[in-house]
């Protein structure tokens, strides 16, 4: 069985302004936990995971409202000020590894 590649395309007023492999943006996205999962597991264990990740089903999502320009705060206070930073963890999704990591 070969499966076709799967894109991510992100239309705005119905022009494309990504399309990109779905597998090799998820691969990227994977990839620090990887690192870290090679300290704290087996590498085979490592490699059937990027396998079943490969082979993942496509997904369709569509947001059906109309763009507006994007708001840009012009405020001195907003260009100068430090920004609030939350780090949003579920458990299991090994973000305490990654946060020590980083």
């Amino acid at each position: 069985m070969v499966l076709m590649p799967k894109y991510i395309e992100i239309l705005v007023n119905g022009q494309c302004v990504i399309s990109e492999n779905l597998v090799a943006l998820r691969e990227v996205w994977e990839e620090t936990s990887d690192r870290l999962g090679l300290m704290q597991t087996d590498a085979v264990c490592l490699q059937e995971a990027k396998q079943v990740r490969s082979t993942t089903k496509s997904i369709a999502y569509a947001a059906p409202f109309e763009w507006l320009s994007p708001i840009i705060p012009n405020s001195a206070h907003y260009l100068t000020s430090a920004p609030r930073v939350a780090i949003i963890r579920e458990e299991g999704s090994n973000g305490d590894r990654e946060m020590a990591a980083a």
